[in-house]
């Protein structure tokens, strides 16, 4: 789905789930220092959102 900045999680990636109504964000390592505050959430789900209709293709 993209790539974008979070608020709360910094640089994070997006993406569905065949079949599920979930989007989830995974927060994704940078060698900006100004996202160094994140690194621990790196490679890692921080965020489920739920979406209406039956899932993704």
């Amino acid at each position: 789905l993209g790539r974008f900045v979070h608020p709360e999680f910094g640089p994070v990636w997006s993406t569905g789930h065949l079949g599920d109504a979930v989007v989830s964000l995974i927060s994704t390592a940078s060698d900006d220092p100004k996202f160094a505050k994140y690194k621990a959430n790196n490679w890692k789900v921080v965020q489920e959102l739920k979406m209406p209709g039956a899932g993704n293709l």
